[in-house]
């Protein structure tokens, strides 16, 4: 769920020693934005990316020249889009915090005077090396204001990442977020979250996120934004998670891989309260959808790791190194959401 935000990861068995990384946190945040593959695109990138995660699904063994490093895998929170920078955390809401300082908060092209936003939880937050450089090569200055375990759209209840402690927290920072961009006027906002909590055991329906996001779009109303939706990332709950999946299975990887598609033997990984919500969302016409499942998964597999990239650093997170590596498609599928801003 959406408060896996701070999860420590830990690898099946033993087999990975929990390491401490010493490179400093800045550096990282650079490599990952000069990892982005752009450059070197070319043709159709989406089309591309999806023969490489078709071949990704057939992987029989975790290559040597992994990134990061098998060594690594045993504390991959480093790993997740910028947080490890200062400016990132700056940027990504605690637990306890209602509002940010917005003028720390954007990324991009800075100096344009064309903005976008994202907003929402840890999964809007993953795509900032995706949106960074995105930014830059589009002229587009992004601002972030995103909290963790924190959907954006109203809900009837709000759990933090236990499921079970209120979070009153959070709907106050979802009334600063419109505020704010009521204010600044973005001409588009990105938005994510994983569907929220209600208890323990249960999540909300796809009307109970139809009804949010239909409440937040007239929230967002006066700023006459364009509400860019991103379609659930694969969620892998109550199945084998990633990395620990992938190294008790290290000669038969494929074994890692889930169906897109919905089946009767287990659970969906394109969560389906979430893409029913979202399709009901895009038949209305009130936001647009980012597709953004298509950059983690084949037609027909969404695999764990592809080439010698890992995707997944948990159950539900997709690692800055995957998220920076898939962004010329994202600009692909982005750009004619966005025509005419």
């Amino acid at each position: 769920m959406s408060g896996s935000d701070s999860r420590t990861i830990l690898t099946a068995g033993g087999r990975v020693a929990v390491v401490t990384l010493i490179a400093s946190a800045m550096l990282l945040g650079a490599s990952v934005a000069a990892s982005s593959s752009r450059a070197g695109a070319v043709g159709d990138p989406q089309a591309a990316l999806t023969a490489e995660l078709t071949s990704a699904a057939n992987l029989k063994s975790i290559p040597l020249s992994v990134q990061p490093p098998v060594s690594k895998w045993g504390g991959l929170a480093p790993y997740f889009s910028y947080q490890a920078t200062p400016k990132g955390r700056a940027c990504f809401a605690t637990q306890s915090q209602v509002s940010l300082i917005t003028k720390y908060c954007y990324w991009g092209d800075t100096k344009s005077t064309r903005v976008a936003a994202l907003i929402g939880d840890s999964q809007a937050f993953q795509w900032l090396p995706a949106l960074d450089q995105w930014g830059l090569h589009g002229h587009w200055k992004i601002l972030v204001l995103t909290k963790a375990a924190c959907r954006p759209w109203s809900s009837k209840t709000y759990l933090w990442s236990d499921h079970s402690t209120p979070f009153p927290q959070c709907p106050q920072f979802n009334t600063w977020v419109v505020k704010t961009l009521i204010k600044i006027r973005p001409k588009a906002t990105f938005i994510a979250a994983e569907i929220g909590a209600l208890s323990a055991t249960s999540v909300e329906s796809s009307a109970d996120v139809v009804t949010g996001i239909s409440k937040l779009k007239s929230s967002l109303a006066r700023s006459k934004t364009r509400m860019l939706l991103f379609q659930n990332t694969p969620w892998f709950w109550n199945l084998p998670t990633s990395p620990a999946c992938l190294v008790a299975h290290d000669s038969s990887i494929a074994t890692c891989a889930q169906p897109r598609a919905e089946t009767t033997s287990g659970p969906n990984v394109i969560e389906k309260p979430m893409r029913d919500a979202i399709a009901t969302i895009a038949s209305d016409h009130f936001a647009s959808v980012v597709p953004v499942d298509n950059l983690m998964c084949s037609p027909s597999e969404c695999p764990m790791l592809s080439g010698s990239i890992l995707i997944y650093l948990d159950d539900a997170h997709i690692t800055n190194l995957w998220v920076a590596h898939v962004e010329p498609a994202f600009a692909e599928m982005v750009a004619p959401l966005v025509k005419g801003l």
